[in-house]
């Protein structure tokens, strides 16, 4: 199934593809220090995006400790009388829009963390069943068979050389 409105690599059988990405994937279930590389990748393009996010969110906390901290000493000055009510609503109203501003960024944080440990579970997988797809080929059947490609390779890429390349979804 071609996704692409273009092919300039000439007629090819569906089935010769086939049998290229089938051997490209039994290349690599059977070659453990691939398959260790793969996951050794993943999880420091994992760690790398993590910290870094979580470098971001311990930024924005400590502003939003910053602002609290600020908030309160202008109730403080309010409650001694240095304020009147208007300044301390205006001061107030700016610190609450910034404050609600981190809070926001901090939740979009948050579902960057879940969604990069979602994606480190999901290469997991994936390196699993590509360690165990031998025996998972050998016992289904051709819809199957068709799902757990789908489910492992990211695109192919056929050229007019015969040449296949093979992106996974990792």
């Amino acid at each position: 199934m071609s996704r692409v409105d273009f092919c300039d690599c000439g007629y090819k059988h569906v089935n010769e593809i086939e049998k290229k990405v089938f051997k490209q994937i039994h290349n690599i279930s059977i070659n453990e220090e691939l398959i260790r590389s793969e996951i050794e990748k993943e999880v420091s393009t994992s760690k790398n995006g993590n910290s870094q996010v979580e470098s971001q969110m311990a930024r924005s906390k400590k502003e939003l400790k910053g602002i609290e901290s600020a908030l309160n000493r202008w109730y403080d000055a309010f409650e001694h009388g240095a304020l009147d009510p208007a300044e301390l609503a205006e001061r107030v109203q700016q610190l609450k829009e910034k404050r609600n501003r981190l809070e926001e960024h901090i939740e979009i944080l948050r579902g960057k963390l879940r969604e990069k440990k979602q994606q480190s579970i999901h290469a997991e997988n994936v390196i699993t069943q590509i360690r165990n797809f031998n025996k998972i080929w050998s016992e289904s059947k051709y819809d199957e068979r068709k799902e757990i490609i789908q489910g492992l390779v990211k695109k192919v890429e056929v050229y007019k050389n015969d040449e296949t390349r093979v992106e996974f979804d990792l």
